[in-house]
């Protein structure tokens, strides 16, 4: 396929069919989904977020679980993601009016007071075993979704589950997200910001745009970051949530090459970690501590090049990790080692990544070993010492 005749598909004449077979091979979409969606919305990361309150969450929802079988690792531009913060910015505040409502119920709510029950259940799962649940979490957001299109109830009943189906959208998106799937984990959690906007639910929306940041993040792309970041620390006020924005923007600025500004989050932070206040943690926050501030803190360093602060900060954040979580561990592990590496210590960070992909194999975290891979250049002057050579091997294998 030549220069020009892509130069004329990119300005507004269609390929043949036979071409666009050529393509679907190429992205490994199968035929059925190029006649289905037609040219050019089959073709990989063209899905652009739907504006808030243009149409039901249940349409986006809906749309998003028919689309889980997709092939779908590009995730949306980040111009689109910028737009969709930006207008839930706008309309937090109206979102924490008119909670207490009333009504006579058409649906019947001990439906959801089971679904709202095993929901909490699922999310609550630790990652190693959320991952043999991941149909199971998709059927129930499924069916929340078919309530919201289908089913007969009053406002708080409608209220409740469209926050259901927010939770169980996010959810799903972080499966997906895990196993490298940006594409549909970005658009289960566009779904699952409209279902929060349709609820009303202001701390639970500001969730899912952090999750969109820590997406941006990991995928080396500082500046969607950056601007999503700044527009939901509008619309939150609790100290450890703000702390959690801040470090997620440290490590944004680290990424750009931008000391001041990462020096300046790191700051936000640990002050505000320091900081008390009478209303309750929101719970998507709630897992932020000062150790998880010292290991990214660290990361920063590493990314500076300051490898002597980078060792110490992830060293001391990973012996005050108190509470067991293996995914995060994984991932700090994988820093710890590539700092050891490139501190001089390789089989001390060869024993580090291996105990780091042991976790990532357990759990089913494919993202991690990615991060692994990512760390391997630190290893590549020690490749002759045994112990590296085998955690070398076995990232080319799993």
């Amino acid at each position: 396929m030549g220069r020009q005749r892509v130069y004329c598909w990119e300005n507004g004449h269609d390929p043949t069919d036979e071409s666009q077979l050529y393509l679907s091979e190429v992205f490994d979409v199968p035929w059925s989904d190029v006649k289905r969606y037609g040219w050019p919305h089959w073709l990989p990361g063209q899905h652009q977020p739907v504006d808030l309150g243009s149409v039901p969450a249940a349409t986006v929802l809906r749309d998003a679980i028919g689309n889980l079988t997709r092939r779908s690792a590009i995730a949306a531009s980040s111009g689109a993601l910028i737009t969709l913060c930006t207008q839930w910015s706008q309309d937090a505040q109206a979102h924490q009016l008119d909670q207490a409502l009333t009504g006579e119920t058409a649906c019947d709510t001990g439906l959801v007071d089971r679904l709202e029950e095993a929901s909490r259940t699922l999310t609550a799962l630790p990652t190693a075993d959320r991952q043999h649940t991941v149909e199971l979490i998709d059927a129930h957001l499924s069916t929340a979704t078919t309530l919201i299109e289908t089913g007969r109830h009053n406002e708080p009943t409608t209220l409740r589950l469209h926050a259901l189906a927010a939770r169980l959208g996010q959810t799903a998106g972080w499966t997906r997200f895990d196993i490298g799937e940006h594409g549909s984990a970005g658009r289960l959690w566009e779904g699952a910001l409209h279902a929060a906007h349709a609820a009303r639910a202001t701390d639970l929306g500001t969730s899912i745009l952090a999750d969109f940041a820590y997406q941006a993040i990991w995928l080396r792309d500082p500046s969607t970051a950056i601007g999503l970041l700044d527009r939901t620390l509008d619309c939150t006020t609790h100290p450890r949530a703000r702390a959690l924005l801040h470090i997620r923007k440290a490590r944004a600025h680290a990424i750009s090459s931008d000391e001041r500004l990462c020096y300046r989050s790191l700051h936000a932070c640990e002050e505000l970690l320091d900081t008390s206040s009478p209303d309750p943690v929101p719970a998507w926050c709630s897992w932020m501590s000062p150790a998880d501030y010292l290991i990214d803190a660290g990361r920063c360093f590493l990314d500076f090049g300051d490898l002597r602060a980078g060792v110490s900060y992830i060293d001391n954040g990973l012996a005050e990790l108190q509470t067991p979580r293996a995914k995060t561990s994984a991932i700090f592990q994988t820093y710890q080692a590539e700092a050891l590496a490139r501190a001089g210590n390789p089989e001390h960070a060869a024993a580090v990544l291996t105990a780091s992909l042991d976790t990532a194999k357990r759990i089913g975290a494919t993202r991690c070993v990615e991060l692994a891979r990512q760390a391997a250049p630190a290893f590549n002057a020690y490749r002759d010492l045994k112990p590296v050579s085998t955690v070398l091997a076995r990232l080319q294998n799993q």
